[in-house]
């Protein structure tokens, strides 16, 4: 599974369990792969800005209180910081894969399964 895969995965298993007004920015989040294959993530990265801006204004304020306060928008933010995570450098893969088993341990926090180990992803490409 490339970076792109796994985003629209992890979108897919939160989707159930987000509240109806964060549907729409998952599912933006979720064209990731067309963007990749139309060479443009800049552009999915303003859509996907655009539509977190609607659910959540004051965005950046306060992201560790929001894991407590609204647990699905933390979790839908964390997939989208998890795409953009090598837009603008070089490839990290060990930062990737943390940043990827983050998610997962919040995802299990949360009681929302069907994630795939970090051991079975392969994040080194788009």
């Amino acid at each position: 599974m490339s970076i792109a895969d796994v985003v629209v995965h992890l979108t897919e298993r939160l989707m159930p369990y987000a509240r109806p007004e964060l549907h729409p920015v998952l599912h933006v989040i979720a064209t990731m792969p067309q963007w990749v294959a139309k060479q443009d993530l800049t552009q999915w990265e303003e859509q996907c800005n655009t539509a977190l801006e609607k659910v959540w204004p004051a965005r950046g304020s306060y992201t560790e209180r929001l894991r407590d306060v609204d647990p699905h928008l933390f979790l839908t933010d964390g997939i989208y910081e998890l795409g953009i995570h090598n837009l603008y450098g070089a490839y990290q893969e060990k930062s990737t894969k943390r940043a990827y088993q983050r998610i997962l341990e919040f995802f299990r926090e949360q009681n929302i399964s069907g994630e795939k180990a970090v051991a079975e992803v392969d994040l080194s490409g788009w």
